[in-house]
């Protein structure tokens, strides 16, 4: 199956989207990167219309970094990856791993996500840039001040000698 233009979009920028992710010590990108993917969380529905023989572009787990395939030949649907017999909730969003909604969640590629995605990558690298920036501030300033101090400190103990 051909990739669709948006596919090879992504597949560029969801490794910049993760690798802001994994740059942040707070997991606040991590939160908004879920709040932004679960808009697009694979459900039941989406299971059922692969299992007619149709495909579907997906951004799997663990590594999000990739859009992928998902049909009826799919490793995940061939073993039953997403415990669907145990899941009563069709609009649960459908994970592998540790068992329904504790997983790690599928989600459909969009069209969509090429610009949240570009949002988010120019927000939080422009964020991530003042942060240095003040970082960077904020010890030219620490400087100074031990220099100043330093000299007050000599100045005094150089006073003492000189009178």
């Amino acid at each position: 199956m051909k990739k669709p233009e948006y596919v090879k979009r992504l597949n560029k920028l969801l490794p910049r989207v993760i690798e802001l992710c994994m740059l942040d010590n707070t997991n606040t990108l991590f939160h908004e990167f879920d709040n932004i993917m679960d808009k697009f969380g694979l459900k039941i529905e989406d299971i059922n219309y692969v299992k007619k023989g149709n495909t579907i572009w997906v951004i799997e787990p663990q590594d999000y970094i990739e859009v992928t395939t998902l049909n009826k030949n799919s490793e995940a649907i061939i073993e039953d990856l997403f415990g669907l017999k145990e899941i009563t909730n069709n609009d649960i969003i459908l994970t592998t791993g540790d068992g329904p909604g504790f997983g790690d969640k599928w989600y459909k590629a969009d069209e969509k996500q090429i610009d949240l995605f570009k949002k988010f990558i120019s927000k939080n690298t422009s964020n991530k840039n003042k942060i240095n920036k003040k970082k960077r501030t904020k010890k030219k300033r620490t400087n100074k001040t031990k220099t100043i101090k330093n000299k007050g400190f000599m100045n005094k103990i150089f006073g003492l000698f000189t009178k």
